[in-house]
């Protein structure tokens, strides 16, 4: 795992680089890809962008500030921004979401997901993809 250093230097810091270099070539539109792990556990059913966050590990605080942090770089440098919370990604060789719960299910063990809470908003891959690029 990163430090919280670490992990900020990488998805707060770089925003601002990314930004201005977006500027200089013409770029109209920055998507960032963030994570609804930015909102923690606790928030159940029904949790929307307005939900506090509350990440749960260095790299994903990191990720929250980043959201915030993209969208004044790239007003500064007048880019606009979108910020895409995609929630359970699954798809081929889907480690976190499929092959980590099977394979601990074959040795015995529980599949806890989300927290223990089980209930979880999961998003094919390919359509994630198409997401970003509608954006």
């Amino acid at each position: 795992r990163a430090t919280l250093a670490e992990a900020r230097r990488v998805h707060a810091e770089g925003p601002a680089t990314v930004a201005a270099v977006a500027r200089q070539a013409g770029v109209k539109r920055l998507v960032l890809l963030s994570s609804t792990r930015v909102y923690g556990c606790g928030h159940g059913e029904g949790a929307d962008e307005a939900a506090p966050t509350a990440p749960l590990a260095a790299d994903v605080a990191a990720v929250a500030m980043a959201e915030g942090e993209k969208a004044v770089a790239s007003q500064a440098a007048g880019v606009a921004v979108t910020v895409l919370r995609a929630g359970n990604v699954f798809g081929p060789r889907a480690r976190e979401w499929v092959l980590l719960p099977l394979r601990r299910a074959q040795r015995g063990g529980g599949a806890s997901l989300l927290c223990g809470g089980g209930v979880a908003d999961h998003a094919y891959v390919d359509n994630v993809a198409d997401a970003v690029v509608a954006a």
